[in-house]
């Protein structure tokens, strides 16, 4: 089963900023562009349905609303970046219509100069869960200008519709409905296709089954609110959209590993 595991992780409401160290990360995809930089260690990532390697010293760039996954992590310091095109006028033009001809960032390409920005701040962002007005201004103009110097060495190349466009708009209704009781019969019916259609997009698209990709998007949100609040795990269990809590546990620790129990302990290190 997928699973995921990450460090302290800064987010606001445009922009985040962590690292990734082991497990994987199911397929999702959002309005944001996320780099990451692997700074040390390595992982396989798959975007678009085609499969990568970003090895130690490299890194991969998504561009919004592509379909990326990450596989078989193993990173002792992997420094995820997400910039909202929409909110950064000086970068947009990047974004409007193309897509890089290849997301992997080479070693050559990441070079000195990024990788000391880089680091610096990440040095920044996760001196504490809370970041100062200040401090966040700081973090945020290096990293602009971390994805300004990226993102004018890059070729691009025009975007082409394809079949996976029905794929995206399946996720994005899961996104936004995972927390309700959903149903394949109700999903499809709300998507306009089969059933049959549907199952068969999980399973031939990113191999996984509805009910599955639906409830690893649940561990997700619940794991967020196990490290980062302090609500009681029952209440996290069924806002999240689970329907027992026995049901809960029995997901998260096939999807994570552990128990909530333990996760919340873990994020209070």
């Amino acid at each position: 089963m997928m699973s995921q595991s990450h460090d302290i992780l800064y987010e606001d409401s445009s922009d985040k900023i962590g690292c990734l160290s082991q497990g994987n990360l199911s397929v999702h995809m959002h309005y944001h562009a996320e780099m990451i930089l692997s700074l040390k260690g390595s992982f396989g990532a798959v975007i678009d349905g085609t499969r990568y390697v970003v090895e130690e010293g490299a890194g991969v760039i998504v561009f919004p609303y592509q379909l990326h996954e990450y596989l078989a992590i193993d990173s002792e310091k992997a420094a995820v970046m997400l910039l909202n095109p929409e909110r950064n006028k000086r970068l947009y033009e990047y974004f409007k219509g193309k897509l890089p001809k290849t997301p992997i960032l080479p070693r050559e390409l990441v070079d000195d100069e990024i990788r000391t920005l880089t680091e610096y701040m990440l040095v920044q962002s996760m001196k504490s869960w809370e970041l100062t007005k200040d401090s966040s201004e700081i973090v945020g103009i290096y990293k602009e200008l971390l994805f300004a110097l990226v993102l004018k060495r890059l070729e691009y190349e025009p975007v082409v519709p394809s079949k996976i466009d029905a794929m995206r708009q399946v996720l994005f209704w899961c996104q936004e409905h995972f927390t309700e009781p959903v149903t394949i019969p109700a999903a499809a019916k709300a998507l306009l296709i089969s059933e049959s259609q549907l199952s068969h997009l999980f399973l031939g698209r990113i191999h996984v089954g509805f009910r599955d990709y639906i409830n690893s998007l649940r561990v997700q949100l619940a794991t967020i609110m196990l490290t980062e609040t302090g609500k009681p795990i029952s209440e996290i269990a069924f806002d999240c959209g689970f329907t027992s809590f026995s049901t809960f546990n029995r997901a998260f620790r096939s999807s994570t590993g552990m128990t909530p129990r333990e996760m919340r302990k873990r994020g209070k290190r």
